[in-house]
């Protein structure tokens, strides 16, 4: 069954042209495949060179690349090396270029599929059938519409899905009766052998005519025509003749290689010798046809073999891609990590330095205030003035009797003399020659004495005679009273009451 590959060909070498590595001029990717074909080394060889420059073509120009991977997966694909060459293509699946690019990536679409499809993938293939005929829509492209159809119904054909590959053989026709010639005549050999397949001999039959009518010369060059062609004229009772096509088959086959296979051909032929008691031909022909069994059943083994190891080659290949990638992407998260800490690290150092600039100009400004506060308690701290404060805390103290307040501190009292805590504590250094909380303690201890040999206070017991004077604790008063007067509260009232 034929697929459009041969237009697919055409395609391809009217693609967009740019700069190879291997070629100062203009390239197609049909020119990457005739060019890796007419290399003279081996295969192996060949494949290390295309290694080589797609290595180099990767991080270049992305549409030569693109270019060269299409080629080479012809390269692949002409060789039946069909794990390479859709590994090949598999490349190309996150190409951003491809994926802009409608008539290339209908192109990578239409390539995949056939090479599915001959890898018996019949599926995967129509998914890209499918693909590749909805961007010849967007591309308003007729040619490239009839070859995804003529396709499709070929990858039903190779499934024995007769119905569906006749559907899409007669759309094909339809739609475009004419089309170009380079698979125009592959589509009406589809029609005749599908047709054949399915029972409909007499239609067959008239397919194979309007071949023969338009394309003339196929009828002694293509194996495929002539083998299907032979079988039908058999079915027809017409054996001779058949035997005569299946001769040229053979015949052909010898100078051009078909994808069909030799012994599938000498096989039927040995058995039309025989129906036409030719057995010593049959015979003979019977024993060829085992002899290229033999050879072909080795050839595909070895060609399974090697695929195989191809297979374990590409897998080791996506593996250890694989690790380079999460290698990469740890390297990627580590270096980001890296940045995050530095940004975090001048971040917070900003804000130290920000918040030390800050702190710095609060304590200039606090000390400029205190500085500002220092020379107008100099300048208001006159004698005259510390005098006032004295006559002022002496009418408190002696009339008022405030230090019996418990919460007595020195910003109270200098809120009552209004005046502020600084002044009101120089004005007692000087004039007392003690501190506050001295001076304090010291008129509690007095007024204590004095309560504690009244008569009228012989009731209360220490504990209530320090809270009247003004110590929240009795403990602090009995050290203060027996540092003021030299002995105890108790032995004091006992002494004097």
């Amino acid at each position: 069954m034929k697929n459009f590959f041969s237009w697919f060909l055409l395609l391809l070498c009217t693609t967009i042209s740019s700069t190879v590595l291997f070629s100062e001029s203009p390239f197609s990717s049909l020119d990457v495949f005739k060019y890796y074909t007419s290399k003279t080394t081996s295969w192996d060889s060949v494949h290390q060179e295309i290694q080589l420059n797609s290595a180099q073509l990767k991080y270049g120009d992305s549409e030569s690349y693109i270019l060269h991977v299409l080629g080479s997966a012809l390269y692949y694909k002409s060789h039946q090396k069909y794990v390479l060459a859709l590994d090949k293509l598999d490349e190309l699946e996150e190409n951003t270029t491809l994926q802009k690019t409608s008539k290339l990536l209908a192109s990578f679409c239409t390539l995949k599929g056939i090479i599915l499809n001959e890898n018996s993938r019949y599926d995967q293939s129509r998914k890209m059938y499918h693909r590749s005929w909805a961007l010849y829509k967007e591309l308003s492209d007729s040619s490239g519409i009839k070859g995804s159809m003529i396709n499709i119904g070929t990858s039903y054909f190779h499934e024995s899905v007769l119905d569906s590959a006749l559907f899409y053989f007669n759309s094909a026709e339809q739609f475009d009766p004419n089309g170009t010639l380079s698979f125009q005549y592959n589509l009406l050999l589809n029609l005749a052998v599908c047709h054949h397949h399915s029972g409909h001999i007499e239609l067959s039959q008239e397919y194979y005519q309007k071949l023969f009518s338009l394309f003339p010369e196929q009828k002694n060059n293509d194996i495929f025509l002539l083998y299907n062609y032979g079988i039908l004229l058999d079915e027809l009772g017409n054996t001779s003749t058949a035997i005569a096509y299946l001769e040229k088959a053979l015949y052909q086959h010898n100078d051009n290689p078909s994808t069909l296979r030799k012994s599938k051909i000498s096989l039927m032929l040995a058995t039309l010798y025989n129906k036409e008691k030719m057995h010593e031909k049959a015979t003979q022909l019977y024993a060829f046809t085992d002899s290229i069994r033999k050879i072909e059943d080795e050839t595909t083994v070895q060609l399974k073999l090697t695929e195989q190891e191809h297979q374990k080659h590409l897998d080791s290949m996506r593996l250890q891609r694989a690790l380079d990638l999460q290698t990469i992407s740890h390297k990627k998260e580590s270096i980001q990590r890296l940045w995050l800490f530095i940004v975090l690290i001048l971040t917070l150092s900003i804000i130290t330095i920000r918040q030390f600039w800050l702190k710095e100009k609060k304590n200039k400004k606090l000390a400029e205030k205190s500085y500002e506060l220092s020379k107008l308690k100099t300048k208001n701290n006159t004698p005259k003035n510390s005098k006032e404060i004295i006559q002022k805390l002496d009418e408190l103290i002696l009339t008022d009797e405030i230090y019996r307040q418990p919460n007595l501190n020195l910003e109270r009292l200098s809120r009552k003399l209004k005046t502020n805590r600084t002044y009101l504590s120089e004005s007692i250094n000087e004039h007392y020659k003690m501190s506050f909380r001295s001076f304090l303690n010291k008129h509690r201890i007095e007024k204590a004495q004095e309560l504690l040999t009244t008569p009228s206070h012989s009731h209360f017991s220490i504990e209530g005679i320090a809270e009247l004077v003004g110590f929240k604790s009795s403990s602090t008063f009995n050290s203060q009273f027996k540092k003021e007067t030299g002995v105890t509260p108790s032995y004091y009232r006992n002494k004097y009451s």
